[in-house]
């Protein structure tokens, strides 16, 4: 008898860049990053101390032994030790494609068993090995964000929205009707969905349609017009400026 599994749909996380480092620190070490770093960050506290001063929201945390942090890409903060011997192991990587990931565009904390046991296990395994630091990657990504959920409870009312979006990108359905599907009013909708992807929601759409039609570009499966018609752009001067300002 013959079992088979197939997986035909295409990956959305792409990842790239991956590196682990497990850094030893002493109390009083400073580590600024006022512009942020050029790629995500999760970082598993050992063992130790270590506070955070996300910048952007202007906020301190404490992060102990068994704490998993997540920075996204770019994101100010400041990280100060306040404890001999802190452990911290960190995954940096980066991802193709990360508007459609949604939880991933602002910073989170949790306490993650599975995540630490993988963290831990990283620093005694094939750290050099390629495939070894990317499928650990995958997996770490699984159970933070396929499996936990780690968004925040205020922001996920706007769930409907975001996969109605993500679904119908190419559709020019007004705002009033992704606000109807979370139950809010049009202003409380704009304002809240700014504040969980960092974007208007005119930006996150063009956004999804330009990589989707950078897509079709390059695999020869369209002209350049045929794509920007195909993602929902009725206008080509506008879809040039989009392409410069989203590229």
């Amino acid at each position: 008898m013959e079992s088979r599994i197939e997986f035909k749909r295409k990956n959305k996380y792409k990842i790239d860049y991956v590196t682990f480092v497990n850094v030893t620190r002493n109390s009083g070490f400073v580590f600024p990053k006022r512009e942020g770093k050029p790629c995500h960050s999760i970082i598993f506290v050992e063992s130790g101390e270590i506070e955070y001063h996300f910048l952007e929201s202007d906020e301190k945390h404490l992060f102990r032994g068994g704490d998993v942090i997540f920075i996204p890409r770019k994101y100010p903060y400041i990280a100060r030790y306040t404890k001999d011997g802190t452990i911290n192991n960190v995954i940096t990587f980066t991802i193709d494609d990360d508007h459609n990931i949604p939880s991933l565009s602002n910073p989170f904390f949790t306490k993650n068993k599975e995540v630490s046991r993988i963290m831990s296990s990283m620093k005694n395994g094939y750290v050099n090995n390629i495939f070894f630091l990317v499928s650990k990657t995958y997996e770490v990504l699984y159970n933070l964000v396929e499996k936990a959920s780690p968004v925040p409870q205020k922001f996920r009312k706007l769930s409907p929205a975001i996969d109605e979006i993500q679904k119908s990108y190419f559709e020019n359905k007004k705002i009033s009707f992704y606000s109807s599907l979370c139950d809010m009013s049009e202003s409380n909708f704009r304002k809240l969905f700014r504040e969980f992807t960092g974007k208007s929601f005119v930006e996150y759409r063009n956004t999804i349609r330009i990589n989707e039609a950078k897509k079709l570009i390059e695999s020869n499966e369209c002209t350049v017009s045929e794509a920007a018609y195909l993602t929902g752009f009725n206008n080509m001067s506008f879809f040039y400026e989009c392409m410069r300002k989203y590229k």
